[in-house]
């Protein structure tokens, strides 16, 4: 049964969105412009962690995630032991992030198949137990996720990307099944921050989220499961299209 009220609540208390950067976009776009600056050259060590929070005034989570997203970006080469190096000044091409899909390709095809046999229970679940708050949280990332969107602010699209789906999988209030998903979300970080470079990946995402969203609230489980299962489908479709493009 469509809950007409809480459809009502969601969707008035949002106007158009305005744009907005996260704190760790701040910090990424500070360590790009240093990065372009003539202060460091490619193979030089980068700051240290504790240089970086006092130069930028931000805590060490705040700059372990900056720099993860450098990493995945491919601009560093983080050595356990010896430091952060710079890696390239200028952003990865497509070579570069089809290189990448094709060495890990094995792996995200492993990962894939355990992310789609959970997400679409969890879909499943979802759709039955989803509290009113459950629902509210979904929608309102989705919000976020439709505003990174449209400003095309990859990073972000990665990150609510991450806690659109960990969401749905709260929503279950299956314990086991949320402690798995903990435990494989980060090993598609670097996959997310890579893929949502690719427009026709931001583009079939924010698809297949609107549907996700709609059925949810419509508590339409049927519909729900198939559009998560076609959205997990089409994200590996569109990998092997990328890879054989550039072949």
């Amino acid at each position: 049964m469509i809950n007409i009220h809480l459809i009502f609540k969601l969707r008035s208390s949002f106007m158009k969105p305005i744009q907005k950067t996260s704190i760790i976009d701040q910090v990424v776009d500070s360590l790009l412009e240093f990065i372009a600056s003539d202060r460091v050259k490619i193979g030089d060590k980068m700051p240290t962690e504790q240089e970086l929070c006092d130069m930028l005034k931000v805590g060490r989570s705040t700059v372990r995630e900056g720099m993860r997203t450098l990493k995945a970006l491919g601009y560093v080469e983080i050595t356990p032991g010896r430091g952060t190096f710079l890696l390239r000044k200028t952003p990865e091409g497509k070579a570069q992030v089809t290189n990448w899909l094709e060495n890990n390709k094995s792996q995200l095809d492993d990962l894939m198949e355990v992310r789609s046999a959970l997400e679409v229970l969890s879909a499943k679940l979802a759709v039955q137990r989803a509290t009113e708050d459950d629902l509210e949280h979904i929608y309102k990332t989705h919000q976020k996720f439709k505003n990174a969107y449209e400003f095309n602010i990859s990073s972000d699209l990665a990150y609510y990307d991450e806690l659109f789906h960990s969401q749905i999988m709260i929503a279950t209030h299956n314990s086991v099944l949320i402690s798995i998903g903990k435990q494989l979300t980060p090993h598609f970080r670097d996959y997310r921050l890579k893929t949502f470079r690719m427009q026709v990946n931001c583009d079939k995402a924010f698809y297949y989220h609107q549907k996700i969203v709609d059925f949810l609230l419509s508590h339409d489980e049927e519909n729900c499961v198939k559009i998560m299962t076609g959205h997990l489908q089409f994200s590996m479709d569109d990998i092997i299209n990328w890879i054989n493009s550039d072949s």
